[in-house]
C-alpha cells in the first residue's frame, strides 16, 4: 500500500470564490496591521500634537 496513491486521488478543490476571496482577504488584513503598526510607532514617538487639553 502506498500512502502517496491515496493523496494524489482526494486533492482538494475549493469554489472559486474562495480562490479570489481569501487573498484579497489577507491582502486587507496585512494593509490593517501595517497601518496600525505606523499608527503605533507615531503616537509612541509623539508625532500627534496634543489634541486634547484636559
Amino acid at each position: 500500500m502506498k500512502i502517496n496513491d491515496n493523496q494524489s486521488k482526494n486533492k482538494r478543490q475549493y469554489p472559486p470564490f474562495w480562490e479570489k476571496f481569501i487573498p484579497i482577504a489577507i491582502g486587507i488584513i496585512v494593509t490593517i496591521i501595517i497601518i496600525l503598526i505606523i499608527i503605533i510607532f507615531a503616537v509612541a514617538l509623539g508625532l500627534f500634537p496634543d489634541s486634547v487639553n484636559l
